[in-house]
């Protein structure tokens, strides 16, 4: 009797253990394009690797890219297995009053799971697209990172600077993916010389999973003197459950359920010492 109590207790610490962890997809986007782009028309290849270890399925990149700049969606395939990669190209068409300068290239990837479950997720490579002529942005910005009710909002707010002896008129475009929504998606901002602001801007759950994290970015742009000049800065999304009252931390609640099932084994050990003797 003894010896089945703690085969049982056994077997219930390992099952904690195997749910602890569970299975997950992970896309890997790079990019490869021109350093710098003179012709009305150029090739971004683009290699998709799954670094998960779950299949990613109905995987397309749509390009979001500032006016003037023009490509279709890319549609990589119905599967991308576990540490699968694919390759393809992105056709970008420069229209020709596009201001000459840099820009980012900005993709919004699309992906379902085995059970059909959508996600999606914002990427933008550190190079930027640079047209007929480099720029230097002088204008950097960070976004806080919050935890968001996965079915609420919150308040966010975007810290700019401008380290340049003059002002200037910043577009500030934010980019999400399908899972949020933001009641203001753009704004321009007046930045002093040497100055700093804050925009705040309301972020809302739209489908976000609970327990995942998502990357969102803010584009800044802004033109001086006939040439374009583009940041960006990036913010990170905890989506979390909604728990009222006291809020225990998830290593917290998992190590007190060890101890418990440590002093049951205890227990029950001593308990068939005694009922041995």
């Amino acid at each position: 009797m003894t010896n089945k109590r703690f085969i049982v207790a056994v077997a219930a610490l390992l099952v904690l253990q195997s749910t602890v962890c569970a299975g997950h997809i992970s896309l890997n986007t790079r990019y490869t394009f021109p350093s710098v782009v003179t012709t009305g028309n150029f090739t971004v290849k683009v290699e998709v690797t799954n670094t998960g270890d779950e299949a990613a399925y109905d995987v397309s990149l749509t390009p979001l890219l500032s006016e003037g700049l023009e490509s279709e969606p890319l549609a990589v395939g119905n599967k991308i297995a576990a540490g699968g990669t694919f390759n393809g190209e992105l056709d970008v068409n420069l229209g020709g009053d596009v201001t000459p300068g840099e820009y980012a290239l900005a993709v919004l990837t699309d992906y379902k799971d085995a059970n059909g479950y959508p996600f999606s997720s914002i990427s933008i490579p550190p190079e930027k697209l640079v047209i007929r002529k480099h720029s230097n942005s002088l204008v950097s910005a960070t976004i806080e990172r919050i935890k968001l009710p996965v079915n609420g909002k919150k308040n966010i707010k975007l810290k700019l600077r401008n380290l340049e002896d003059r002002e200037h008129q910043v577009s500030v475009l934010l980019l999400l993916p399908r899972e949020f929504d933001t009641g203001s998606e753009g704004e321009t901002v007046n930045l002093e010389s040497r100055g700093d602001s804050e925009f705040e801007f309301d972020l809302m759950s739209r489908g976000a999973l609970s327990g995942s994290t998502y990357i969102i970015y803010a584009l800044l742009e802004y033109d001086e003197d006939g040439i374009h000049h583009t940041s960006n800065a990036v913010g990170v999304v905890e989506v979390v459950e909604e728990e009222p009252g006291f809020d225990v931390p998830g290593y917290a609640f998992i190590a007190l359920l060890f101890i418990a099932l440590a002093l049951f084994i205890g227990y029950q050990f001593m308990a068939g010492k005694k009922e041995g003797g």
